[in-house]
């Protein structure tokens, strides 16, 4: 297991066998040419996100599909044949949320329709490990929304784009980019 590299795991559409990656390094998104695991101990979910942190790997939240998120993260040490339930994340169920490194430090931001009809937007930073989650704004000023991207650049977070529901005739698309402080 390579040591000191960062690992971002979006497990997109788990349950129809299609999953993207992205990891910091050499290796390209186009060079994914060998499944090494299929997972046991951990449902099928999309929506979720992945961490390598401190040789282990981690799956944080997701969606089980019809009307529910979920707030379990799961662990593996065998990279990902195995998951282990480790805590129910304290902020609630959640999927599609905003997840981001600024500064060695990893955020939550947001969640989806299926935690409310209109999304809740608060912000959690992990602690020493993906078990501990502290809430450092439970009311941001960029306001409830779904389906945004949070990025981070030199230091900063920035929170780019959703819309209000994605229920109903016409939501709002947000059309804007919000920078932390």
């Amino acid at each position: 297991i390579m040591k000191n590299i960062i690992l971002v795991l979006l497990l997109a559409c788990s349950f129809s066998g299609y999953s993207q990656s992205l990891k910091y390094g050499k290796t390209k998104a186009d060079s994914f040419r060998v499944q090494i695991n299929s997972w046991t101990g951990m449902a099928n979910k999309d929506g979720s996100e992945g961490l390598w942190y401190q040789d282990t790997l981690w799956n944080l939240m997701g969606w089980l599909g019809g009307s529910a998120s979920i707030d379990s993260i799961h662990y593996s040490l065998d990279t990902g044949r195995t998951w282990v339930f480790a805590i129910r994340f304290p902020g609630g169920a959640r999927h599609t949320y905003g997840f981001v490194q600024n500064k060695g430090d990893y955020y939550v931001v947001g969640t989806d329709v299926f935690y409310s009809p209109m999304g809740k937007s608060d912000v959690w930073r992990m602690g020493n490990s993906p078990r501990t989650w502290t809430n450092i704004n439970n009311s941001p000023l960029f306001g409830n929304r779904v389906f945004q991207q949070v990025v981070s650049l030199d230091g900063y977070m920035y929170l780019l784009g959703g819309q209000n529901t994605y229920t109903g005739a016409s939501p709002t698309i947000f059309r804007d980019v919000w920078k932390s402080a």
